[in-house]
Formats: C-alpha cells, sequence, structure tokens
C-alpha cells in the first residue's frame, strides 16, 4: 500500500467511525464506543505509514 492509500483507508475507516457515532444510543453506546476504539487504531495505524512514507521518502 502507498501513502495515497492509506491516507484513502484512513479517511473511510474515520467515515464509518463517525457513522456509528451518529448512530449510537444508550442501548448500544458501550459496543459502538469499543467499536469505535479498535477502528481509531487502525484509522492512527494508517497516517502512521503517511507519515512514516512521507519521511522516508525525502531521506
Amino acid at each position: 500500500m502507498d501513502s495515497q492509500s492509506h491516507l484513502q483507508a484512513a479517511i473511510q475507516k474515520a467515515a464509518q467511525i463517525q457513522q456509528i457515532l451518529s448512530s449510537a444510543d444508550q442501548s448500544n453506546a458501550f459496543d459502538a464506543a469499543l467499536k469505535c476504539e479498535a477502528m481509531a487504531a487502525q484509522v492512527s495505524d494508517h497516517l502512521y505509514k503517511v507519515v512514516y512514507g512521507a519521511t522516508r521518502s525525502r531521506d
């Protein structure tokens, strides 16, 4: 995966998080939070790879 692909994946995951959070209510808040926490880790991983890839390309 190149940096652009990682960035696109991060954007897609972030959009999924937003959808989950916007539809969460008291009955599923805990499950929504757990799901979003895991997805946020994936967003972070993709963004790290974007930054790491950009840093490496400068060397």
